[in-house]
């Protein structure tokens, strides 16, 4: 999950607002009860901001909270499906089998690594939210590259490779070409050239997905093997969430890259 979208949890938390009205209801009747000089009021002023900025760490370690985040942040809502749905039919559209099939699993493994989750860490623990945002990364990342590879693919589906194929054979059999048949040579090895560069990009993002998608299941696997948070298997746990970690920053860096 995004920052952003982790602040918009927290202040749409009822104790939140609860909170934040206590503590300026408290600042307020120091303030009108006891008039209190310039540096004792600055200092209460300075209190009921620490307290603010405190809150949000404290109430990420919640049980409460944690399963809050953790239903807000797995279900799918119908704009989000619709969004997948109409991704899915551009990708069969176009022939990406693989990128029908990343869609539907990449799903299915953060599904799966977030029960993983929910079984091993308690939901209000740092451990469990750094875990499931980071494979959220991981996962909204992936979907972004099938994105890209729509875009990429359609860019140039009207291109068809058989009959550039086939007019650049007839046109090398002209033995003395005129200087237009010359320039149609290299428009239609160019327009060839295009393809197989959108194709070659296309294919390097999904060939990125299937690290993400490695990551996902190596990280639910080694975390499915902590049931008593000790010896080989925490190690095994710590080393697949640093490759999670590693895979998301590499995404963002990739996907601008690669566009």
């Amino acid at each position: 999950m995004r920052p952003s979208h982790l602040m918009r949890i927290i202040l749409s938390y009822p104790p939140t607002w609860l909170a934040v009205a206590t503590i300026g209801a408290l600042e307020w009747a120091i303030f009108d009860w006891f008039r209190p000089p310039f540096l004792i009021a600055a200092a209460v002023l300075g209190i009921g901001l620490v307290l603010l900025l405190m809150w949000p760490v404290l109430l990420v370690r919640s049980k409460s909270f944690g399963e809050l985040y953790f239903r807000m942040t797995t279900e799918v809502t119908k704009e989000d499906l619709q969004e997948l749905e109409s991704l899915q039919a551009d990708l069969e559209t176009l022939g990406s089998a693989q990128g029908v099939e990343q869609l539907r699993k990449l799903r299915e493994q953060l599904d799966d690594l977030t029960t993983v989750l929910k079984h091993r860490l308690n939901a209000g623990e740092l451990t469990y939210g750094r875990y499931l945002t980071t494979a959220e990364h991981v996962y909204l990342s992936a979907v972004d590259n099938l994105r890209d590879v729509v875009v990429a693919m359609r860019s140039v589906s009207a291109i068809e490779p058989e009959y550039i194929d086939q007019r650049l054979r007839e046109l090398r059999k002209i033995r003395d070409p005129s200087d237009e048949q010359e320039r149609e040579v290299a428009s239609v090895e160019q327009r060839g050239a295009l393809r197989d560069q959108q194709m070659r990009k296309a294919g390097d993002l999904l060939a990125q997905n299937e690290l993400a998608m490695t990551g996902l299941v190596n990280t639910a696997a080694a975390l499915a093997d902590t049931k008593t948070g000790k010896g080989r298997a925490l190690i095994d746990a710590q080393a697949a969430m640093a490759e999670l970690e590693m895979l998301a920053k590499r995404a963002g860096k990739y996907a601008t890259t690669a566009r």
